[in-house]
């Protein structure tokens, strides 16, 4: 008989210990079934509140910061962008290799060579009319000399004066233009006609954008190169008019994608894009960087800073009429109670929001709070 009691109580014990085990790991699924919303407030167990998968957090004063976010694209300011163009026609005869958008340029650099007939003509003429101003000059001293032994009328030297005054100018004005052209000094008077004229870079740059190709014409004044001088980048921003609102120049601006850049607003567009209500909100880059023109880079605006009292997003519930509460944990001897809590809420920056009344809450539930609502509730 002793026997047989012991084999009997040993699969009862481990009945018992089983529908132990199958109670608790079922607790979180019981509480969420059981649960229901009576005057505001739910009700639990000390032993059920402790399997809620929730997450709590006090209401606290901590600097709140609003952010505008936006993509932009990086510019230059008009007086660091620069047209090189070519003042008469001709052809592109040889052009550098290598020059594409993004690369950089320094002062002097030969980029083309271009061959005109017009540039022919210029130098031509300039040789003619030096040829011609040696004639003059002698002549004008010819004149003097006579003059002073009056073996010559008065009339025919001041012809003589006048014609090599009008040569000299005429000699100095195609210098001008010869030299706008590319030609050296050096080389006008040595009596020379140069066949390709340089395009030179005239400071140190970016290659924004390539205009011409090897062989191909150019037309008087037309762009050749563009340029930019990217020793201070600005980006570009659109935004919409109801955040313009906000935004002020010297705001801080923050780049995602390059924590170690800082930048500032420094000016904002007067005039709305009419087609999608944007306007251009500009910002300096404060330190030196190494970013391409045109790039595209997110970034975001600092619009305002404060001390506030603050929760997570996630904590914030909507009712059916639209009020705004979260959800407080308070203890009662064996029970643990959840009572809705009406606030009235402020800014948000994505991840917090400003919680205006009532500012000394504590044990709010910042994550989990659908365990706390029946199914028919949610």
């Amino acid at each position: 008989m002793k026997n047989n009691t012991n084999y009997c109580i040993y699969p009862l014990v481990f009945l018992i210990l089983l529908l132990n085990g199958c109670t608790s790991s079922g607790d979180t699924k019981e509480v969420k079934d059981k649960v229901a919303v009576v005057n505001n407030q739910v009700e639990f167990t000390t032993q059920q509140a402790k399997n809620l998968p929730i997450e709590l957090s006090d209401l606290v004063e901590s600097p709140f910061v609003k952010t505008i976010q936006a993509t932009g694209q990086v510019k230059v300011s008009p007086e660091n962008s620069l047209a090189i163009t070519f003042p008469i026609a001709g052809n592109i005869s040889w052009l550098k290799s290598g020059l594409l958008s993004g690369v950089s340029v320094v002062k002097g650099e030969k980029l083309a060579e271009i061959y005109s007939l017009e540039a022919i003509r210029l130098q031509e003429e300039f040789q003619v009319l030096r040829v011609q101003q040696k004639r003059a000059s002698a002549e004008k001293e010819r004149q003097k000399k006579l003059s002073n032994l009056d073996a010559t009328s008065q009339k025919v030297q001041q012809e003589v004066e006048e014609a090599f005054e009008m040569n000299q100018v005429r000699m100095a004005s195609l210098k001008v233009q010869l030299l706008a052209l590319g030609l050296k000094e050096k080389d006008l008077m040595s009596g020379q006609i140069v066949r390709q004229l340089p395009v030179i870079s005239p400071i140190n740059g970016t290659l924004v954008e390539v205009l011409v190709q090897g062989g191909g014409k150019v037309s008087e004044m037309s762009s050749l190169f563009q340029l930019a001088k990217v020793d201070q980048e600005i980006v570009v921003c659109k935004l919409h008019q109801e955040d313009v609102q906000r935004i002020k120049i010297g705001q801080l601006v923050h780049f995602p994608a390059y924590p170690e850049w800082v930048g500032s607003v420094f000016q904002v567009g007067a005039i709305a894009n009419e087609q999608n209500q944007t306007v251009d909100v500009f910002v300096k880059v404060n330190n030196k960087t190494s970013v391409r023109l045109d790039q595209r880079l997110q970034v975001e605006i600092q619009a305002t800073s404060k001390r506030a009292t603050s929760l997570p997003i996630s904590a914030i519930q909507t009712s059916d009429t639209g009020e705004k509460y979260v959800w407080v944990r308070f203890e009662e001897k064996e029970r643990v109670l959840f009572k809705q809590i009406p606030v009235k809420i402020g800014d948000d920056n994505g991840k917090w929001i400003e919680v205006l009344s009532p500012t000394n809450l504590k044990n709010v539930v910042v994550n989990g709070a659908i365990y706390l609502v029946t199914d028919s509730e949610e």
